[in-house]
């Protein structure tokens, strides 16, 4: 893409715009970018000068996409249009042979970092010398199909027959009845074959007969049929845990339980114990016995509360499942910063950091990693006043961000430990707390596609590496 390209943004989410545009002016410095977000910018931007490239939102709430698409080809036939959208809107736009586009870009994570790359292929191919080549099903970010009027199959993309478990010649001149998940689905199938309705939707099954997705279809007007598979439920991302990940959360479940279990039980029985020493005084005054029962007593019963705090923080945290923006790093750490301020004042603190980068991400759980990163190295202090540096670099194509500090540091046999929920290498009496912190900040950086560890310092402390992914590269499908 020509860094002086004109680009127009066209949606009704003045926040997707708001992100699309600030990635893609980190690309193009030097690109005019117009947001149209209703009507009346719509026919300012088609009296204004010729765009380059359009990102265009397939469902708009103020105008139907498609004659808006329609519009701009008519008024701007050279224009690369991309259609950028949540993947339901989408997937509609990937059977609308009218919709025929230079892009289709999914509204996820990936989808936002990979959109300027798009765009620029686009206005690439778009620059290229025409060429008389069909569009091949394998171009499509879905994997796809098409077949006749009866329903036997005619192509396929190679990600269709892979998700199927079969090779492409073995599926062409086949029925898609014959790959149909069961006898209602088959029915339907041949319900639509024989009707006039536009579309249909079927369930298919793979070589093993496990589901291999749902099946949009959408006639032609030849008659023929194009369909486009979407993920089984279990195995799409978008709509679904994976089968990893609802292990994963099963698996945490499982050891929250295990810790509070364990754990509370010990506060809670002296609770008990101390309230039946209290209950059955005989009478006699014994004041200093009475304040110290009382005194332990609170001490548990803290204990207690601050457990369920931790594990209420840790469900709120992880199981976020915001739509992901640009998050600004260094705006996070000051937040995460202004929050222990106090903390951070009785220690006599010094806290320094390089400048941190830009991800894509949750904000809120981002603060949530630093807040526990630096509040453990002021818990974990040494003699010294505690010092904490932050420092970050781009490292084999990817971020790694380092929480360095002076603290007591933790025995190489130990780090890996201490990320287990509910581990601690020390007593209550010693430093106070659950055993919950580093277990969270494992869990949000995961969630961020990273890894998280623990290294000694070059002196004394520790360094918490991070590992997250810088934005992706070419995307040649679905992002």
């Amino acid at each position: 893409m020509n860094e002086t390209s004109r680009i127009l943004l066209i949606d009704d989410s003045a926040a997707d715009i708001e992100l699309a545009a600030r990635l893609l002016r980190d690309a193009y410095a030097n690109a005019t970018l117009v947001a149209v977000t209703e009507t009346a910018t719509l026919a300012d931007a088609l009296s204004g000068a010729r765009p380059d490239a359009v990102v265009l939102a397939p469902m708009l709430g103020w105008a139907s996409s498609e004659k808006v698409q329609a519009l701009l080809r008519e008024r701007w036939p050279a224009a690369a249009v991309v259609l950028f959208g949540h993947e339901r809107d989408v997937v509609g736009a990937c059977l609308n042979p009218g919709r025929a586009c230079a892009g289709i870009v999914r509204k996820s994570s990936g989808g936002f970092m990979a959109l300027p790359d798009v765009l620029g292929a686009a206005l690439e191919r778009a620059a290229a010398p025409a060429s008389a080549t069909p569009l091949a099903l394998d171009a499509l970010p879905l994997p796809a199909v098409r077949s006749d009027a009866s329903g036997v199959i005619r192509a396929t993309s190679a990600s269709f027959a892979t998700r199927l478990g079969s090779a492409t010649e073995k599926l062409i001149n086949t029925p898609l009845a014959a790959h149909c998940l069961d006898a209602d689905t088959r029915d339907v199938l041949q319900n639509f074959l024989s009707g006039d309705d536009a579309e249909c939707a079927v369930s298919l099954a793979n070589s093993a007969n496990a589901p291999a997705g749902t099946l949009a279809l959408r006639r032609g007007a030849d008659g023929g049929l194009l369909g486009c598979l979407l993920a089984p439920p279990a195995a799409d991302p978008a709509k679904a845990s994976t089968g990893h990940e609802v292990e994963t959360a099963s698996r945490e479940v499982h050891d929250m339980a295990l810790v509070f279990s364990h754990d509370l039980r010990q506060p809670m029985q002296q609770i008990m114990r101390l309230t039946r020493q209290l209950g059955e005084a005989d009478g006699k005054p014994s004041p200093r016995g009475d304040a110290r029962a009382l005194d332990q007593l609170h001490t548990c019963a803290e204990r207690a509360s601050n457990m369920l705090d931790s594990m209420l923080e840790y469900l709120a945290v992880s199981a976020r499942d915001e739509r992901p923006g640009l998050v600004d790093l260094n705006q996070c750490l000051d937040e995460a910063l202004d929050n222990l301020r106090a903390s951070i004042d009785e220690n006599e603190a010094q806290v320094y950091a390089e400048r941190l980068p830009s991800i894509v991400g949750d904000a809120y759980q981002m603060v949530h990693l630093f807040q526990n990163l630096v509040g453990n190295a002021l818990k974990f202090r040494g003699r010294a006043r505690p010092e904490v540096r932050i420092v970050a670099r781009d490292e084999h194509g990817r971020w790694r961000i380092e929480v360095q500090d002076n603290g007591i540091g933790v025995p190489p046999a130990h780090r890996e430990r201490v990320f287990e929920m509910g581990q601690r290498l020390h007593t209550h009496d010693e430093y106070p707390g659950t055993g919950m912190g580093l277990a969270l900040c494992r869990r949000i950086v995961e969630r961020h596609g990273g890894t998280i560890r623990l290294e000694g310092g070059a002196e004394s402390g520790s360094v918490v590496v991070i590992d997250l992914p810088l934005p992706p590269g070419q995307m040649t499908r679905l992002a």
